[in-house]
């Protein structure tokens, strides 16, 4: 069997990390009909990490050399947080010069992520010292979740920071479970509106904060190297 490596992200693995939010943004899947700008939105959530701290971004490689998945930290999130504020801005003026071409599907899309936004502002997530978001082709992220986990948890502690977090979508049947497979505890949740139209169950974002010592004394002192099924052609 072949092993999933991590290494460091290279500004040519750009368009990979969008080809893996887009196979993956409807629970695991694509969405089931296409968005026009859609790629300006997914910006929002990875562009900050890979142009203001790419030291910290790691991509998955499968066995047949692909990237199938990708690790994203901050360090600094209060600077990620006013960077999203300045870019959702502009891409609510991109929407409202468009908004009339844009088809029925691209417009109900745009109005749930909007109030998903709305629930954001309403109800801010808790505050977290260090933040990282993660994503993986469903053939990899059984097998490389550990990696990215260890060398998260190491990057922050060599940082001086003691924990990190981030956010998880997860079904309602699995919100009291879900979460504990990923370590950690819950610190808040809220219902995510766009999956729940979409996929015709209820939905939740939930907020993670996880113990970066804890992480590593569960893992290993040493980085993983999780087996991984071969890559279908």
């Amino acid at each position: 069997m072949s092993t999933c490596t991590l290494r460091s992200y290279e500004p040519g693995d750009r368009q990979a990390v969008t080809d893996i939010q887009l196979a993956t943004l409807c629970m695991g899947q694509p969405l089931p009909f296409p968005v026009q700008d859609i790629e300006v939105l997914l910006g929002l959530f990875t562009d900050y990490f890979v142009e203001c701290e790419p030291e910290l971004a790691h991509v998955a490689i499968d066995p047949a050399g692909r990237v199938a998945g990708y690790l994203l930290c901050a360090l600094h999130p209060e600077r990620e947080d006013a960077w999203r504020r300045t870019r959702l801005m502009a891409i609510a003026r991109l929407w409202a010069r468009r908004w009339r071409r844009y088809d029925a599907f691209t417009r109900l899309y745009y109005r749930l992520r909007l109030r998903d936004t709305w629930e954001v502002i309403r109800h801010p997530e808790p505050a977290l010292p260090a933040v990282c978001h993660w994503n993986m082709l469903p053939h990899v992220r059984s097998s490389v979740s550990q990696q990215m986990q260890w060398q998260t948890a190491t990057a922050c502690l060599a940082h001086g920071v003691d924990y990190y977090g981030g956010g998880l979508t997860v079904a309602e049947r699995h919100l009291k479970t879900a979460w504990k497979f990923v370590g950690g505890e819950m610190l808040a949740s809220a219902p995510h509106h766009t999956l729940t139209v979409l996929t015709g169950q209820p939905i939740y974002r939930i907020t993670l904060r996880i113990d970066a010592r804890a992480i590593l004394t569960n893992v290993g002192s040493r980085p993983p190297e999780p087996e991984v099924a071969p890559a279908r052609a």
